[in-house]
């Protein structure tokens, strides 16, 4: 059984694609399943506390999720200016040697002296013509844990990168989902990939990941996610319609 819940995207959406860098940041065309599972955990926690959370995280955190993207998505592609951390401060040492001990330059007060932390960055926003829905497999939970994610879900107002806002709109379950959700490519049914079609790179956690690894209150235990997490594809059947400089224009069958 599964849990389909429809948003209404309110702005432009952007996930940042795990393979690109800080300051080439492509998107996906949707939020992965660690993404979701994050923003349950997040509402749960900002309602109900720690140990809340730490619950919704252990039903979950092995649970499949499946997304379908409206028929029409135009990437935005845009520079703009980002803050580097690597450059925040100016320090003092002997310039070539890297070797030497870098300390930050102080005031007479002892605040750090800031250089210009600004710098330009590429980034992808993408527009949704229509909904997008979103799948989590169920068939384990009781109809009290189906109802709490149902609740959760209706408070979660974005994935991805704050500022991409969804709107709740509905939630149902189903025994199957209808045809148009992505199909991951380990499956046996899968089409080949081709013009037609391509694939997405998405992060999702399994039963092996422990919530004190995923909990930014507590740094004892860490989530290495090149190392942890599991990366799978998505398979998207589209094309690109229309392409530009800045622009493209991606029609999903």
């Amino acid at each position: 059984m599964w849990l389909k819940v429809d948003y209404h995207p309110a702005s432009l959406f952007s996930f940042r694609n795990i393979r690109a860098t800080g300051s080439g940041a492509t998107t996906l065309l949707c939020p992965t399943p660690f993404a979701v599972k994050s923003a349950l955990v997040d509402v749960a926690i900002k309602t109900k506390g720690i140990k809340y959370g730490k619950s919704v995280f252990e039903n979950i955190r092995a649970s499949e999720i499946r997304f379908k993207l409206p028929d029409i998505c135009v990437v935005n592609k845009t520079i703009i200016r980002i803050f580097n951390l690597d450059n925040r401060f100016l320090s003092e040492g002997t310039p070539g040697h890297t070797n030497d001990l870098l300390r930050a330059l102080r005031d007479e007060n002892g605040n750090a002296i800031t250089d210009n932390p600004v710098k330009p960055a590429f980034r992808e926003f993408v527009y949704f013509k229509g909904n997008l829905s979103i799948a989590i497999n169920v068939s384990d939970f009781d109809d009290n844990l189906v109802e709490e994610l149902i609740e959760l879900f209706r408070m979660v107002n974005y994935f991805g990168k704050k500022g991409s806002f969804m709107q709740f709109l509905n939630a149902e379950t189903c025994d199957a989902l209808e045809d148009g959700f992505l199909q991951r490519m380990d499956e046996k049914r899968i089409k080949k990939v081709g013009n037609r079609n391509f694939l997405l790179t998405v992060e999702d956690t399994n039963e092996n990941i422990s919530f004190n690894q995923i909990n930014v209150f507590d740094s004892t235990e860490t989530l290495k996610r090149t190392e942890q997490i599991g990366h799978y594809y998505l398979l998207v059947p589209a094309e690109e319609i229309l392409s530009g400089k800045r622009y493209k224009y991606i029609r999903v069958r």
